[in-house]
């Protein structure tokens, strides 16, 4: 599969500060240098850090995977504008079938990631599989939060990052049952 994550397990430390976004409650609960998220796009592993980027991306997360459950074809384009990932990514897919195409900006190790994903910046997938992977990272971030983070029911977005993760059937492929077996 072409498109994959892995969320690790990200340090965390409580916070009582109140926040009302997720980029600032992120900046919060998780520690500097913990584990990352990984994505893979085309085989390339792309690191995410929790404490500045997860939390910054997240809102655009949820309006991209909210469309795509909600209509069965359609076009999206979404911009992940942060200095560690940015990118922007053309959705378009009827029925099963999503097509992303993305132009990047800027990843860790840049110089030389680049121009690699410029090269390899089609995807065509599965948009239930697709989906499905983007379940633990919501979940990880939705426990995190109401576990570490006092005002977590207060960040705008909480809400809605409940219910998209509760309608994702299922977990990406390094969750899925059957590699446990």
């Amino acid at each position: 599969m072409n498109f994959k994550i892995q969320v690790g397990t990200p340090l965390l430390k409580h916070s009582k500060k109140k926040e009302y976004s997720f980029d600032e409650a992120a900046q919060n609960i998780f520690l500097l240098h913990s584990e990352n998220v990984i994505v893979y796009w085309n085989y390339i592993c792309i690191p995410i850090d929790y404490k500045y980027v997860v939390g910054d991306i997240l809102n655009d997360v949820l309006v991209m995977l909210e469309s795509l459950l909600s209509m069965e074809t359609g076009e999206k384009t979404i911009i992940f504008f942060e200095n560690s990932f940015h990118t922007q990514w053309k959705l378009t897919w009827n029925e099963d079938e999503l097509t992303i195409i993305s132009e990047w900006y800027s990843v860790p190790n840049a110089e030389v990631m680049l121009s690699i994903l410029q090269e390899n910046n089609r995807i065509v997938i599965s948009k239930t599989l697709f989906i499905s992977e983007w379940k633990v990272l919501l979940r990880v971030m939705q426990d995190s939060l109401i576990s570490y983070y006092t005002y977590a029911k207060s960040i705008y977005g909480f809400d809605t990052l409940i219910l998209i993760e509760k309608k994702i059937k299922n977990k990406g492929y390094f969750y899925h049952k059957a590699l446990n077996k």
